[in-house]
């Protein structure tokens, strides 16, 4: 049986529902405390924030709204974006068509023709990207890029390019390289540009405690974990490419039990066989067991039963569940915080239905958002 990822409502809207220690510092600067919602009436459908216990702190009047990082959150209003408080309120105007969360209080936005921009959390312009079509957010102190001639390169949190623009793909930094694409082939780069792991496979994350899940070119290769000499740790099922996360990581043995990994690729305990799984987040994992999904601890108890149509990740002691086509959160000892009651918790918009017609469709899907201001994309 072909086992897959397990798709997860993430706060941070996490790519490929992948959540590790390589991105430990953003998760850590996302602001869980506040939880984008949505809320259907008579009147339409529209998003707002409730705290960690489920009590109303933004009323529901935004077409759209992401997380809280930098203090600051993205919302659409009237099809544009723009950047509120906790309270509400707009720090900054929703004048743009496209914009990235916050990091390192800088940002990346768009105005209807003009240049993709990078402002700082009081909308001020730090610099302009004249020649540029897409544009990730900042980590460790370099953004990805890409021009006109669709070139991926590097700049600094003052605009400069310090990384030339000669990738095909490129990601943001995470311990300290990047992952990058030239021609057909994924390899990594450290913050001066140069390759500490040549482009060679098919398929490849980024680095989590330490190491890379990567695919060879071969058909059906099996995945594998790599460390930043380039050597294999680990392998994997040729299916499944989970990121380590708090130095584990749980992986099928057989058709009929899973272990859970360390790092050093020791078995730490054994599990039954899930149909899939997610990285571990505070200490529990989500599991899918015949089209329903729980949380099995780091000693593969399963301590919340199996009983939800769709799970998240722990942040701040809860996760957001989802059972017949409404959505809650739930604590760790698998009790209801929030009654399944919402049309929708979270901020992962490829999880949401378009609500409201004559929304941008160019919003930010990914956890490493990229801003895409290309014809191309813009009407895709």
């Amino acid at each position: 049986m072909k086992k897959q990822t397990i798709q997860l409502l993430v706060l941070a809207m996490i790519s490929a529902a992948t959540i590790g220690c390589s991105q430990q510092k953003k998760v850590q600067e996302i602001d869980y405390s506040l939880i984008p919602y949505v809320l259907c009436q008579d009147g339409g459908c529209f998003m707002g924030y409730i705290d960690t216990q489920g009590n109303p702190v933004i009323l529901p009047q935004f077409e759209d709204g992401w997380a809280f990082s930098d203090e600051l959150a993205i919302v659409r209003k009237n099809g544009l974006c723009g950047f509120i408080n906790k309270e509400g309120a707009f720090v900054i105007p929703a004048i743009y068509d496209n914009a990235a969360m916050f990091f390192d209080e800088r940002a990346f936005v768009h105005e209807p023709g003009q240049p993709i921009t990078c402002i700082n959390t009081n909308g001020e312009t730090v610099f302009e990207l004249t020649d540029c079509i897409e544009a990730g957010f900042f980590s460790e102190g370099l953004a990805p890029v890409c021009n006109a001639s669709k070139k991926w390169g590097y700049v600094n949190t003052a605009g400069e390019q310090v990384i030339a623009a000669q990738f095909d793909e490129a990601y943001c930094f995470a311990e300290g390289c990047a992952r990058v694409k030239l021609g057909k082939l994924y390899g990594f780069i450290n913050p001066n540009g140069q390759f500490i792991i040549n482009p060679q496979y098919g398929e490849a994350n980024d680095f989590s405690c330490g190491l890379a899940a990567v695919r060879g070119t071969e058909y059906r290769a099996d995945w594998k974990y790599i460390n930043k000499e380039g050597k294999c740790v680990l392998t994997n099922d040729r299916y499944v490419n989970i990121n380590f996360s708090e130095d584990l990581m749980c992986n099928w043995e057989s058709r009929h039990h899973m272990v859970i990994r360390n790092v050093q690729g020791d078995s730490l305990a054994a599990t039954q066989a899930f149909d899939a799984v997610a990285p571990f987040s505070e200490g529990l994992c989500a599991v899918t067991l015949a089209k329903s999904s729980g949380f099995i601890d780091k000693t593969g108890l399963l301590v919340i039963n199996p009983i939800y149509d769709n799970t998240g990740h722990f942040h701040e002691g809860v996760a957001i569940i989802k059972q017949n086509g409404k959505y809650g959160l739930v604590d760790k000892k698998g009790q209801l915080v929030v009654e399944p009651k919402y049309d929708f918790i979270g901020s992962a918009p490829h999880f949401r239905p378009q609500v409201n017609e004559g929304l941008v469709k160019n919003t930010m899907r990914e956890f490493w958002c990229k801003l895409d201001i290309s014809k191309k994309r813009r009407n895709r």
